[in-house]
């Protein structure tokens, strides 16, 4: 492989992969997740009710997320799972978030990191799990079943009438206002570089 033949390898390498990182961040970003209702903004500092702050960065994203019920969830979907491992080695689900459209982060289930975002349905020890719908027998108010696949697997997943369905969508500065609720992904210097905001 010649000088120039490696470093376009390298170049296209680090360019998918920070594609991936980038939807993956998507799902739960990485960071503190300081989670409360917004008492004030000031510029690009919000305040927390509190008493907790920080400041969005000059490349922060926000993103509306919005409620949906069982009822939204349509085969083809790719969502972001929250869930508990039942004994049959099922998933009852605390929280699904569908991307955007257009929106794939690669399929995968890990341990959560962090819990503020899916709070209070999560606990230490459930799993997040990216994956496609394939099947949904859903009700808006009982819930109902998916199946889901990710990395050559399947997976059933139980819905509860207490599990939160959401959609994210693009937000801006101006989303965020004195009543609302949103959490901040922030860096150790109190920075966030993502902010969602709850829109009920």
């Amino acid at each position: 492989m010649n000088v120039w033949t490696r470093t376009t390898f390298v170049s296209a390498t680090l360019s998918l992969l920070l594609a991936a990182s980038l939807l993956v961040v998507q799902a739960q970003p990485g960071g503190t997740q300081l989670r409360g209702t917004v008492a004030s903004v000031d510029g690009n500092t919000v305040t927390l009710t509190d008493g907790t702050s920080f400041t969005v960065g000059q490349q922060g994203t926000v993103r509306q997320i919005l409620p949906l019920t069982a009822a939204d969830l349509a085969p083809g979907d790719y969502v972001a799972i929250s869930a508990s491992r039942r004994p049959d080695g099922s998933l009852q689900a605390s929280l699904i978030g569908i991307f955007p459209e257009g929106v794939r982060p690669p399929g995968s289930q890990r341990e959560l990191a962090e819990l503020r975002f899916c709070e209070p349905g999560c606990v230490q020890g459930d799993l997040m799990t990216n994956a496609e719908i394939d099947e949904a027998r859903v009700d808006a108010i009982a819930g109902g079943e998916l199946t889901v696949s990710f990395l050559d697997e399947t997976s059933q997943v139980h819905i509860t009438p207490d599990t939160r369905i959401e959609r994210q969508t693009t937000g801006s500065m101006e989303d965020i206002v004195p009543g609302v609720e949103v959490i901040g992904f922030t860096n150790p210097e109190g920075v966030a570089g993502t902010v969602w905001v709850y829109m009920r």
